[in-house]
């Protein structure tokens, strides 16, 4: 591993550079704000660095949106009067003490009952594993509707697993299974859509050469444009 930097404007760029056994250079930004450039063995540097900048722009962007998530979620106290996202929609929260455990939508307010008000890990907890639940069923229903898209290559119907990671919104394994960020459910179905399409395109493509971004494209000729809206949401 080698540490980097560029300057990009007024911006310093610092990333570590990994070489390995891999066709395509590809470029990682992780939620904290930590950037990763992974290229094939024997690439020249000043080529690394080419496209590097060439990419500094939307690398910029990533490290913003993940430093705007991080301020986020340390500052959220689960307390009343607080707002939380659903499917791109703002709700604010109203915490009740009961003898009671539910969290429910009920107008524009996430309604939770919980024993101890005090408890704000236990409401947290309960709040993210609603959203959980939700995220299981709406991430399978769409990837249903979207599945006949790619069948005829793919006949296997995809496993599909809501998991947290660290650094992406999903992902696909070779053996078919797709795994979803279960914090994805706050955005807006245009925007989940974009990420289904992208590990569905997987199904058939596992890597980001020329033709898998074709495909996609095929897929969802405005993945670029809901990629977009995503990457600008400040929901978390």
């Amino acid at each position: 591993m080698i540490e980097k930097e560029l300057i990009y404007g007024e911006t310093v760029i610092k990333y570590d550079l990994v070489f390995g056994k891999r066709k395509h250079l590809r470029i990682e930004v992780e939620p904290n704000q930590h950037v990763i450039v992974k290229a094939p063995i024997g690439a020249l540097e000043s080529k690394i660095t080419e496209k590097v900048l060439k990419r500094a722009s939307w690398i910029a962007k990533q490290i913003r949106f993940f430093g705007q998530v991080e301020k986020t979620a340390t500052e959220k106290e689960y307390v009343s009067g607080e707002t939380f996202w659903y499917l791109g929609r703002q709700y604010r929260l109203k915490v009740i003490e009961s003898k009671n455990m539910s969290v429910r939508l009920s107008g524009g307010y996430f309604l939770i009952e919980t024993p101890n008000k005090q408890n704000v890990r236990k409401i947290e907890s309960q709040l993210e594993k609603w959203y959980r639940e939700h995220a299981e069923v709406k991430f399978s229903e769409r990837i249903r509707r979207y599945f006949s898209l790619v069948e005829k290559r793919t006949p296997q119907q995809p496993t599909v697993e809501v998991r947290k990671m660290k650094n992406r919104w999903g992902s696909c394994t070779k053996e078919g299974k797709i795994i979803l960020n279960p914090m994805l459910i706050k955005a807006p179905t245009y925007c989940i859509d974009y990420v289904i399409i992208h590990e569905l395109a997987h199904l058939i493509e596992h890597n980001h050469s020329p033709r898998f971004y074709q495909l996609k494209s095929q897929l969802m000729p405005d993945w670029k444009e809901r990629k977009r809206r995503l990457e600008e949401l400040e929901i978390w």
